[in-house]
């Protein structure tokens, strides 16, 4: 959920049809609002009727494909006007997308656990940006081994990064000012 208490709408580009169906599938039932497109040029008119709070793009498709979709969704800066994430099968391309202005890349296939943690860390940090602020973070001080690495594994997979300490003189040496 967004601020504004209503669902995360995600617009998610790729023309193998069973992927569609089954990450709408998934990623409704985790509470986003799931929007689909089999192609960029079928994304590119999806995006002038909504505002996706995250595009899901495939690279490799028929048409102007993923490439050519974020520069048709560029703004004058040369930076895409939404938040992207780039889920393909050529995973050779990460490094050239690192070098590309987009929120995050992942080779397909990916379990779906760590989608959903790179889908909830782009929405937070998103957020963080519009407020003005850094980074959100939460700083775990547990000094119980099993229970820290319980606690830090649920935070991280609501899309939280965790920073983690043993005590309270290691809090106040960590926190920021």
């Amino acid at each position: 959920m967004n601020a504004g208490g209503t669902k995360d709408i995600i617009l998610l580009i790729d023309d193998e049809k069973h992927l569609l169906i089954s990450l709408r599938d998934f990623l409704a039932s985790e509470g986003f609002d799931v929007r689909v497109a089999q192609s960029a040029e079928e994304g590119l008119e999806v995006v002038k009727s909504i505002t996706p709070d995250l595009i899901i793009l495939d690279i490799s498709m028929p048409g102007i494909g993923g490439l050519g979709f974020l520069k048709q969704i560029a703004g004058p800066d040369g930076r895409p006007r939404h938040p992207v994430l780039v889920l393909t099968a050529r995973s050779k391309l990460e490094e050239f997308f690192s070098k590309v202005d987009v929120d995050g890349f992942l080779a397909k296939p990916c379990e779906e656990a760590v989608l959903l943690r790179r889908i909830r860390e782009i929405l937070a940090a998103r957020r963080a940006a519009a407020r003005g602020s850094g980074p959100v973070k939460v700083m775990l001080a547990e000094d119980d081994p099993s229970a820290a690495t319980a606690i830090r594994a649920a935070l991280e997979s609501a899309g939280w990064p965790v920073v983690h300490v043993n005590s309270g003189p290691e809090v106040l040496e960590t926190a920021p000012v």
